[in-house]
Formats: structure tokens, sequence, C-alpha cells
């Protein structure tokens, strides 16, 4: 019997918004909702169905950059192709990959995660819907992969809590969008997809006690002085760009609390660390957060 063919992850090539995504991880999950029934006092299944097919692709990628295109909202997509390279015995790619393809539906930020000697990644949600319930979201196909882009690599960079710099371990961010996909009229597929609400958290590990002392143990609001934190870019061939250069990326907060979750001393471990959280507020003008994905550090 013949081994069969093999895939590994190829990339995320959306036409609207005109994005090509190298990805470290995508992973599709179909969504499927079953019935499964019996009536009558009958001891096994006798009707199954799908209920509803709701198709989700979740990927990760080290493109940073990629956040000027989904920004803090998300974005409209059309014409996605989802890649899959296959893998050729004894040999390294096949010409030609197989595809999947998302004809509309809606990309989510979800988090971005970075921490000292660690490459930045940003994770993101499309949710595939159809164009008029009967019309199925995601389509199979074969073809010449669109180009792996460039690798753009990002870590940690300087945080500033209402205009003062503290030296921090790890940044995160949770977008905190609540997405609602629906449908109507017993169609098979999802028709709509919108955003309920948006509440977003930013998350820091510090070892810095000045940066305890400044947030306090009630928690420390933010300053007519906006807060600013930053990804710092690598530069290929050395070591990171320099701060003048704006290529670096840049997360500004205008308003919200900053508050000490927990405080850890180990009787023996390197030091204290502490686990600082920013919940972002709406002042009714500029954005929650805003992002510059071509910044200097200043």
């Amino acid at each position: 019997m013949a081994a069969g063919e093999r895939e590994f992850s190829g990339v995320v090539d959306a036409a609207t918004p005109n994005v090509t995504i190298g990805v470290t991880r995508h992973s599709l999950a179909p969504g499927v909702q079953q019935i499964v029934e019996s009536n009558s006092g009958d001891v096994d299944p006798t009707f199954i169905a799908n209920m509803l097919v709701s198709p989700l692709l979740s990927l990760t990628t080290r493109q940073m950059t990629v956040l000027s295109s989904f920004g803090i909202a998300g974005a409209a997509i059309a014409t996605a192709d989802i890649w899959y390279q296959q893998k050729v015995e004894n040999g390294l790619r096949n010409a030609t990959s197989k595809k999947l393809t998302i004809a509309t539906g809606y990309g989510a930020p979800r988090t971005v995660t970075a921490s000292i000697n660690t490459p930045a990644e940003l994770a993101i949600d499309m949710f595939a819907k159809s164009s008029d319930g009967t019309t199925v979201p995601i389509a199979a196909g074969t073809g010449t992969m669109a180009a792996n882009p460039t690798p753009v690599i990002h870590t940690i960079g300087p945080m500033k809590i209402n205009g003062t710099e503290y030296q921090a371990d790890t940044f995160s961010i949770d977008f905190g969008l609540q997405v609602v996909v629906d449908t109507s009229s017993g169609f098979l597929y999802p028709t709509i997809i919108y955003v309920l609400r948006r509440a977003p958290t930013i998350t820091f590990t510090f070892k810095d006690v000045d940066a305890r002392i400044a947030i306090g143990i009630e928690g420390l609001q933010q300053s007519a002085t906006d807060s600013t934190f930053y990804l710092r870019k690598l530069a290929s061939g050395g070591g990171r760009v320099i701060d003048a250069t704006a290529e670096h990326i840049k997360f500004t907060v205008d308003d919200g609390m900053f508050t000490i979750n927990q405080i850890e001393a180990p009787h023996d471990g390197e030091k204290a660390t502490y686990q600082v959280t920013l919940k972002p507020i709406s002042d009714g003008t500029a954005a929650i957060i805003v992002i510059d994905t071509a910044s200097a550090i200043t």
C-alpha cells in the first residue's frame, strides 16, 4: 500500500484586506453542529443531520505588521486562501499546493504576546460566512501558493506608563472582541457576523520595583500623558533596528486603569515579579488602543 500524502501549513493569502500572512500555525475548525436523534424508546439513534456549519480559521503569525490590516476592530475578508504545502517523499515541497478558500467573512485580532528573548506573535481568527445561507462558505482547490513574505520579527520593547518608562519582562494584549456569528430562516450556514462588544486587556510582568510603587495597591489611573508600549524590530543579520528608525510597533492608550494583579516574591528565586493589568476605556474621541506599525521608539 502506497503512503498517503502529507501536508504542512502554507501562507494565508487574502484579497481583502490585501495581505499575505506567513504563519507559525493555522488551524481550521469546520464548526459542524449535528443533531443525533432517536424516538419511541429506541436504544440506538436513528437520525443524524447537520444543524449548522460555521467554519473558523485560527492562525498565529510573527508578521506583526499584519496589525495594520486588521487593527483593533478586525476587518471584512474576501477570497482568503488557506494554503497547505504538500511534502514530496524523498524531497522538499511540491510546486503545486492545495488550498481552502474562504469566500467571505470577518477577521478578528485576538492577542498579541511578547516577552524577553522571544519573537512577538499575533493571533487572528477568521470566521467564514455564506453569501446566501445555502452556498458553502469554504471551497477546496489547488494551485501555486502565494510567495511566502520575508520574515519581519519583533520582540518586546520599552513600556511607558503615564510617560515614565519601566522594564517589563512580558507584554500581552487581549483585544477582547466578542464576535457573534448568526444565521436565520433555517439556513445551514451563517450569513451575518458582527462584534457585539470590545473590552481589551493589556497585561505586563515587571521585575522593576518602581513599577509596583508607581501603580500602588489600589491601582493607577491613566493620566493626561498617554501610556505607550513598543514592540522592537529585529534587524536581519544583526541585532535590533535603531530606535530612531520608524519600523517598530507602538501601542498607545489614552484612558484606563492600571492594577497590580499579583506580587510573587519567592524565597530563593531570582527576584520578585509583579503582574500588572491595564484595562483601557474609551474617552469617546480617541480609539481605545491606537496602533502604529511604523513608529520610531521615543
